[in-house]
């Protein structure tokens, strides 16, 4: 606009720090759009005389923000303070160049092994193939249980239309169920077996031999509620009778009376006397 008026000389206010900077040069453009847009901002410069760009606080910048909202928000014609230009298309249009289909890396992957450039693609592209395979260079996703799906452009999946190739993969998978079923039970009993011994080795086995005095942990007996945070822990002593040979014991009173039931190892302490 403020070459169509005939201006000569123009002062633009900015009240972002980076744009002003990397108009002036002091910042680096990285991405490939403000790139393109800089570039336009630079050659319209050169139809002035001279041209100076200013970094100015957001306070100060308060009137210029509410024309381009009185701008943005009414139809055009409809203002008669702004004056107001409808651009019908996008000024800068960046073209990116694509693979040709989403599956080409891991279709070349499978084909002759070759990985992409970009590193943060390896990876994923060779966890992304064992989910594939490729029958007479075409390119199908595998299933358990399930016909081959054909993966076509367009980000969609097809079925195979083989109908007998699929009645044989699909056997195939079937009888490899059990198999699968046969591994996961084995390795549940491993993990259980490998906890099992973890628990155990950190559990210290206290052993008792008849006649020992021992204290019994009051939580498991008749402990007093009433008494609250001041009860005692431990209450007794009694004397071990006999062992199970499983870690619980028989107990009794000093006097000889007998305590119902077995006791296990871990609810009682030996008692020093």
């Amino acid at each position: 606009m403020a070459s169509e008026v005939g201006a000569l000389r123009v002062r633009v206010h900015s009240d972002s720090q980076l744009v002003v900077s990397q108009v002036n040069g002091k910042y680096q453009v990285k991405e490939p759009l403000l790139l393109k847009y800089l570039e336009i901002v630079k050659g319209l410069f050169h139809c002035f005389l001279a041209t100076k760009i200013h970094h100015i606080p957001r306070e100060r910048n308060a009137r210029v923000d509410v024309l381009s909202k009185l701008a943005s928000t009414r139809s055009s014609g409809n203002n008669k303070s702004v004056i107001q230009e409808v651009i019908p298309a996008p000024t800068v249009i960046l073209v990116v160049e694509v693979d040709k289909y989403w599956y080409s890396n891991i279709q070349s992957y499978l084909a002759d092994g070759s990985l992409p450039s970009d590193p943060g693609l390896v990876r994923q592209t060779q966890r992304q193939a064992a989910r594939y395979c490729l029958i007479d260079g075409k390119l199908y996703r595998r299933g358990l249980a399930q016909p081959l799906m054909k993966c076509i452009s367009g980000d969609t999946i097809d079925y195979a239309y083989d109908p007998q190739f699929n009645d044989q993969r699909l056997r195939e998978e079937l009888d490899l169920i059990e198999e699968i079923r046969q591994r996961a039970s084995v390795r549940e009993a491993i993990i259980k077996s490998q906890s099992t011994r973890r628990h155990d080795k950190a559990v210290v086995r206290r052993a008792y031999d008849d006649g020992d005095l021992v204290l019994r942990r009051a939580d498991v007996g008749n402990k007093n509620a009433a008494q609250g945070k001041l009860a005692e822990n431990w209450e007794g002593p009694y004397r071990i009778v006999s062992g199970t040979g499983t870690g619980a014991y028989r107990l009794e009173t000093l006097p000889g009376e007998p305590i119902p039931r077995t006791w296990n190892a871990d609810k009682l302490r030996r008692y020093y006397s």
